[in-house]
């Protein structure tokens, strides 16, 4: 009876731990509306800012971690970008380039509550002038609590996503602080 037992919960346990871990869905990382002041008509960055290059994700393994992808976290970047009408149109033939590198995740192993922390550094240049307009390392968290998601994996990927809103929302808010060039 004991052996039987002890395979129901190697079985169990397996079935539990397989596949438990996804990646943080770019959707959940883009600021909402609310928390961002709206982009003046006479701003010098508004529909001229182009995304070029983000570097630094990580893919996630479903047997480990939830993980920030680069595909998730620039699909973010420029949804956000967009969404403040920052982006030039058709992320092409802006008359700023954007360079984005998240230089670190940093995620607890266990606990009840999961803080994650994120640092991104920022790049954006004059695309012809090459002058750079700003370059700053955003560093930002965010805890996911137990009653946010009971299941750790899932806590983790509301953390992650949570926390890399926040980066994003802090940089955008310090573009709009930017006198010009």
């Amino acid at each position: 009876m004991t052996k039987i037992l002890h395979k129901l919960i190697l079985i169990l346990s397996i079935c539990f731990f397989v596949g438990c871990a996804s990646s943080a869905r770019y959707t959940m990382m883009i600021p909402d509306g609310e928390t961002l002041k709206p982009v003046p008509d006479n701003f010098f960055l508004k529909n001229e800012i182009f995304l070029t290059e983000v570097t630094g994700g990580e893919e996630t393994n479903p047997m480990w971690t939830s993980e920030v992808d680069n595909e998730g976290f620039r699909k973010a970047i420029e949804e956000s970008l967009r969404y403040q009408q920052l982006l030039a149109p058709g992320n092409s033939n802006g008359k700023y380039r954007l360079r984005v590198n998240l230089e670190e995740v940093d995620q607890p192993s266990f606990g009840l509550n999961f803080t994650v922390t994120s640092t991104a550094n920022y790049l954006l240049q004059g695309n012809k002038s090459k002058n750079t307009i700003f370059d700053k390392k955003i560093t930002s968290s965010h805890t996911a609590t137990f009653g946010d998601a009971a299941y750790g994996p899932n806590r983790l990927k509301l953390a992650n996503e949570g926390s890399i809103k926040e980066n994003i929302k802090n940089f955008i808010s310090m573009l709009l602080q930017l006198k010009g060039e």
